[in-house]
């Protein structure tokens, strides 16, 4: 049986404060660990990027429009809670992929880890 770890990170590239790590996170199923960090991304994505998002929305085979209350944008939070909420573990994983790829610039260090392990010297089964 496997365990999953979870960090992760986003911040300005000068800032070497440790406190901007989140995690470790431990979990036996990796979705529920693809799903804590999602649930970081979207609040991120409906905050700061959702503009990007929806240019972006193409490569997961998402037809924003379908979301939509009036086939237009700007694509609204409530929107994007739609859609996000209707995504596989599959869907919600290309989107960390993507969101942690987009943060990572000249300005902003952004960054996850999620690793599984052997469970035997951890956890009882």
């Amino acid at each position: 049986m496997q365990i999953y770890t979870l960090i992760y990170s986003e911040r300005p590239i000068n800032c070497t404060s440790k406190d901007s790590v989140i995690g470790p996170f431990v979990y036996k199923r990796r979705d529920d660990a693809v799903n804590q960090l999602f649930d970081y991304v979207k609040s991120r994505i409906i905050s700061a990027v959702p503009d990007r998002f929806v240019e972006a929305s193409d490569i997961f085979k998402i037809n924003i429009l379908d979301y939509t209350d009036d086939n237009d944008e700007p694509v609204t939070d409530r929107e994007l809670e739609r859609l996000f909420s209707e995504l596989s573990v599959d869907q919600k994983q290309e989107i960390n992929d993507w969101y942690f790829d987009y943060a990572l610039d000249q300005e902003t260090d952004a960054f996850y880890l999620l690793d599984n392990h052997d469970d035997s010297c951890y956890l009882d089964s």
